[in-house]
């Protein structure tokens, strides 16, 4: 079983049209369950790869060229 089953079309289907929706630079600020939907769709990590994954709180994520960097706020 999965703790994060963030692939239910609610959480899918509320964000999918956001990401649809970027053009260029952008910042968000977003809880963990959205973090990982980012994750797997613009730094094309697999569902396994997120679906338990917890990202750091207070943490900064930078999506460029299909790849994740984070850093920890304050660093």
């Amino acid at each position: 079983s999965t703790l994060f089953p963030y692939t239910t079309p609610s959480d899918l289907e509320r964000v999918l049209p956001f990401v649809h929706e970027l053009s260029g630079t952008s910042v968000i600020v977003s809880h963990g369950g959205v973090m990982r939907v980012f994750r797997n769709l613009l730094a094309n990590a697999s569902r396994q790869e997120v679906v338990n994954w917890m990202p750091p709180q207070g943490s900064i994520a930078r999506f460029a060229g299909h790849q994740m960097h984070m850093r920890r706020a304050g660093l």
